[in-house]
């Protein structure tokens, strides 16, 4: 079953940007690995997670208030 986030054109476009950051890092020499490079990726890859998280959460409080709601006396 594919995810929700995974339709939103944000999160696809994050997604391509991170692979771009990825494939450009590749070439950076050695000596950066653990400095610009590592810094550069987590900040591509923080988008997309972003998105999915805020969207998970989106759906867990509409799961919450439909189960509130059908709980509440009439």
């Amino acid at each position: 079953m594919e995810k929700p986030h995974k339709k939103l054109r944000g999160w696809q476009l994050g997604m391509d940007i991170a692979v771009d950051v990825y494939k450009t890092t590749e070439s950076f020499p050695v000596e950066e690995k653990y400095g610009l490079i590592s810094q550069m990726r987590r900040s591509a890859v923080s988008v997309p997670s972003n998105i999915a998280e805020v969207r998970l959460d989106v759906k867990l409080l509409q799961t919450c208030d439909t189960v509130l709601h059908s709980r509440l006396p009439r």
